[in-house]
């Protein structure tokens, strides 16, 4: 399809990624040469009314917001021959998932910093009825700004909620629960959506947030991938996320606190709201109210530099300096790439990039929590490792 024209005015220029059912392309409106990224979903697939109907609510949604950490949509429509298509702001830069599968973790300043721009998104989206509901790492895009810092928008609205008080534009909210559709990511989702409640709002969404900042600071999942979808939501629903200081003992304890408070599975107890979540995390760590910047780093004074020598009497002995006491580490995050711990990103139908792993069926039974949790750091249980090893030649 490269060459191609939508509408007779965007040309695609270079594929993105792709899915089953569409896939994402640079383009440039031809008059004005404007750089652009165009969604496409194939002509076979315009017919089915979920499909349509969740890229739709996309495009409405992020229009309905307009913030400066989300989006922008400038486009829709449905060209004749090559389907529907939604032109969306060319952003340069990465996903917060490819950030954390190259470095798996991302420092304290920095983390707070992204944070504090998901939580700005959000409370514009939730202030202007849209809840997220699907918001992990793939989602989160850094943009990488001509002066260095970074700044984040918030991807993909295409299962949001529209508050019952902020009917969408055009008419009723769809329902979207057939085929070609996915009603969030597991790892990220809150216990209430876990168990399908029809009255899910933005504590949702801090929820997902706090996951993001949990899964940056201690450079692993708040909740682990294993035993797959099933396995994954009884875990979200009965037991609660172990304490961020309990995995990441690096992290100062005020941020820490506000991550946990983030992740009560009881939503009335949980932080209530996206703006509250951004104002503690700026108590916590006041400088993440700027955008971040590690291009260069300055090298930190050592004050012995700075001590002149004391003065000496030749008359006296010297006494040397008693011994200084040993010096203990303080814990380190973890370095390297992150392990296998969920598959390879794909595309989706509508050319998102997202995270899904099938149940698997060597896994233990979803059901039971503990033999679910042996599988984490990627433990298998006695009966498999004995089976290996009697079919080992």
């Amino acid at each position: 399809m490269l060459g191609e024209r939508v509408a007779g005015k965007y040309e695609l220029k270079r594929l993105v990624g792709s899915g089953a059912m569409g896939a994402v392309y640079e383009g440039v409106h031809v008059d004005i040469g404007k750089r652009l990224a165009i969604k496409v979903i194939r002509p076979e697939f315009c017919g089915a009314p979920e499909i349509v109907a969740r890229f739709r609510r996309e495009a409405r949604a992020a229009s309905a917001v307009e913030g400066d950490h989300i989006v922008q949509i400038y486009d829709f429509g449905r060209d004749d021959r090559l389907g529907l298509y939604m032109v969306i702001e060319y952003l340069e830069g990465e996903d917060l998932e490819a950030r954390l599968a190259r470095e798996r973790w991302i420092g304290e300043a920095e983390a707070a910093a992204i944070g504090v721009q998901i939580g700005r998104g959000l409370a514009r989206a939730h202030a202007a009825g849209v809840i997220h509901r699907d918001l992990k790492p793939a989602n989160v895009f850094l943009v990488r700004r001509d002066d260095g810092t970074t700044h984040v928008k918030i991807l993909d609205f295409g299962i949001s909620k529209f508050e019952p008080d902020v009917p969408p534009p055009g008419g009723a909210e769809p329902t979207l629960t057939a085929f070609g559709t996915t009603l969030g990511t597991p790892q990220y989702m809150a216990p209430e959506q876990c168990e399908g409640k029809d009255d899910v709002d933005g504590r949702a969404d801090v929820w997902a947030m706090a996951t993001l900042l949990y899964e940056m600071l201690a450079g692993e999942p708040a909740v682990p991938a294993a035993g797959g979808h099933i396995g994954v939501m009884t875990r979200v629903v009965r037991e609660d996320i172990p304490p961020l200081a309990s995995r990441a003992s690096w992290v100062s304890s005020r941020l820490a606190a506000v991550v946990d408070a983030g992740l009560v599975r009881d939503r009335n107890r949980r932080i209530p709201d996206a703006s509250t979540f951004v104002a503690r995390l700026l108590d916590a760590a006041p400088e993440a109210g700027s955008r971040p910047s590690f291009a260069h780093i300055a090298r930190p004074t050592d004050v012995s530099e700075l001590a002149s020598a004391p003065p000496t009497d030749p008359g006296l002995p010297v006494v040397p300096d008693a011994a200084p006491p040993p010096v203990v580490a303080a814990p380190a995050p973890p370095r390297g790439p992150r392990p296998a711990l969920r598959p390879a990103a794909f595309v989706s139908e509508t050319g998102n990039p997202i995270s899904a792993e099938p149940p698997s069926s060597a896994g233990p039974n979803s059901l039971d929590g503990e033999r679910v949790s042996i599988f984490e750091r990627g433990e298998l249980p006695r009966e498999i490792e004995q089976l290996r090893s009697r079919r080992k030649p």
